[in-house]
């Protein structure tokens, strides 16, 4: 039995239900009535009863509640789907067979048509060469034959004239050699045009195959730019898919959030129920009844409010923050961070050493990436807490705004319903401030500045969250003015652009917000002449970033681009080292 039960017993009173119902009295003269007197006892007795039982109700459920809190049930995936209902289960399913299906789709119909693609050019480049060799070998088979032609006249002409000067013998040996020596030039002749024209038969095949090749060259081209459109294709499909995979991925935190809150409340101390003595509780439940006291006691009143209290909603505090991401291991490959191994010759030469630039190369880029790394580690949780923040303080605003649309009469304007600028400022820098302290911190400690009184300028709170009104306000007051005269239309008009800026903008807002917080940390902390490198976040993403981080600059002058720190533009995310 608990220590609340025991008390309870120890306290109970003196008086039963039969008792009161049996209790006699004396009589006396004028006395009241016995038959009243034993009616409102035999009712206050059974209102005793009552309440006993009650009691015995209340206690049972303490304790069932008790060991409930001892023994937790496990909280296993069904149960959870059963929270969530079957209906989540089955979209989220059907998205990712619907993504899985349009993938596979997708890169068997690309592989088919590069095939189709690449066996098309094959042939026809085929059949262009068989064509060009035909027409060589019908050209050389021409030539020849034109020579071998010319070789028989020349022949037979020659056999011609030496019968003729044989048989008429009247030709002098002068004539004899002019008349060969023409015969010769002649059949010289007729062999050098049998070769012009086999090589005007080559020229031209040759023309034929350049144009068959031209063509080829142009149907390749066509061909290609027909695969690239197929794998800008497959690349949308893709990335719808990782849109698909991105929305199953937020649902399976959301899953996990819950689970991790559920473990906490389980695993936390079991409530203190401190129930007051019964004997008061009886004590205000008959002076109710009697009409003696029309107030219930302060006992009864604080018991209440403590089951109030404890019933309430455990808020965000209550949920423990995940972890910060740890650093991922380098990659096979990659650059080593440490010093190469050295081999030293007789002379004092060593082998497979690395020269100093390249050396000091590389390990400047592998300081920066970890320099990235220890930034994206401290500013995880913070891009977290601050994106919950600013998405409360959007969800109350947007409660504002709708009633302020519920008690306008008529058409609702944006100036009627909509806070201010100001007033928006007014309310987001009060949500960035402690995380944006926290980054800016952050940044000053990595230069050595380790002062915990540190804190981001007000007015660079005040310019980051008047970036984030300056992105949502313009699409509230479009929302507004262009919804026609429906009040439905509007409000549903609202909510989709605020679930639009918390689902699409929000993310990357809170993480340029933070990162400049970080760069100005940096920058606020190193000394007045001292050397500032920019490290881009990513190479070849921003020239102005890359031709920043070309040069290190002294602190107070400006980089290439005219910026002393970054941001350079919306969404950079560059880091500010001291260039040591």
């Amino acid at each position: 039995m608990s220590d609340v039960q025991r008390r309870a017993a120890a306290r109970a009173p003196r008086l039963t239900p039969d008792e009161i119902a049996t209790r006699g009295f004396q009589a006396s003269f004028r006395g009241v009535s016995e038959t009243e007197v034993r009616n409102f006892l035999r009712r206050v007795a059974d209102e005793i009863t009552a309440t006993r039982a009650r009691e015995e109700e209340l206690t049972a459920q303490v304790d069932e509640l008790r060991e409930q809190l001892a023994n937790p049930p496990i909280v296993t995936e069904d149960r959870l789907l059963d929270a969530l209902g079957e209906e989540t289960a089955r979209v989220l399913r059907s998205a990712q067979e619907g993504a899985q299906e349009i993938r596979t789709r997708a890169q068997g119909h690309a592989e088919a048509t590069v095939a189709e693609a690449e066996a098309a050019a094959v042939k026809a480049r085929e059949d262009a060469d068989n064509d060009a060799s035909a027409m060589r070998d019908a050209a050389q088979i021409a030539a020849a034959k034109r020579e071998a032609e010319a070789t028989i006249y020349a022949a037979a002409l020659r056999a011609e004239v030496e019968s003729e000067v044989a048989d008429l013998r009247l030709i002098t040996e002068t004539e004899v050699a002019a008349e060969r020596e023409q015969s010769l030039v002649e059949s010289a002749a007729e062999v050098e045009a049998a070769k012009e024209a086999g090589r005007d038969l080559v020229n031209e095949a040759r023309s034929v195959r350049e144009r068959i090749l031209a063509d080829l060259g142009r149907r390749r081209l066509l061909l290609q730019a027909q695969i690239d459109e197929l794998r800008a294709g497959r690349d949308r499909l893709l990335d719808a898919y990782r849109v698909v995979k991105r929305t199953m991925g937020d649902a399976t935190q959301a899953l996990v959030q819950v689970e991790a809150r559920a473990t906490s409340e389980l695993a936390g101390p079991p409530p203190s129920l401190e129930v007051p003595p019964v004997d008061g509780e009886l004590a205000a439940l008959a002076g109710e009844l009697t009409g003696e006291s029309g107030e219930p006691s302060v006992e009864v009143e604080a018991l209440f409010a403590r089951l109030r209290d404890q019933s309430a909603a455990p808020t965000d505090s209550d949920i423990p923050a995940p972890k910060p991401r740890q650093p991922e291991p380098e990659p096979l490959g990659s650059v080593p961070t440490g010093p190469p191994p050295e081999a030293e010759r007789s002379g004092g030469e060593q082998l497979g050493s690395v020269p100093t630039d390249v050396a000091d190369g590389v390990s400047e880029r592998t300081s920066h990436q970890t320099a990235l790394d220890e930034r994206e580690i401290v500013l995880a949780p913070l891009q977290r807490e601050l994106g919950r923040k600013v998405k409360r303080a959007l969800q109350d605003e947007q409660n504002d705004v709708l009633d302020r649309i519920r008690t306008v009469k008529g058409r609702p304007t944006a100036d009627e319903v909509l806070p201010t600028k100001l007033e928006q400022v007014a309310q987001l820098s009060a949500s960035l401030r402690a995380p944006v302290d926290a980054a800016y911190a952050g940044g000053r400690e990595t230069v050595g500045n380790r002062d915990p009184r540190s804190a981001a300028p007000a007015s660079m709170v005040d310019g980051l969250a008047a970036t984030m009104v300056d992105r949502l306000h313009a699409r509230l007051v479009e929302a507004i003015d262009d919804a026609g005269d429906d009040e439905a239309a509007v409000t549903q008009r609202l909510g989709a652009r605020y679930r639009e800026f918390k689902g699409q903008d929000l993310d990357a807002v809170v993480g340029d917000t933070l990162a400049a917080a970080w760069a100005l940390g940096v920058y606020d902390a190193t000394k007045n002449g001292a050397t500032l490198r920019w490290v881009p976040s990513a190479e070849g993403n921003c020239p102005d970033c890359d031709d920043n981080a070309l040069e290190p600059t002294p602190r107070g002058e400006q980089f290439p681009t005219g910026q002393q720190h970054p941001p350079a533009h919306p969404g950079c995310r560059c880091l500010l080292v001291p260039a040591s």
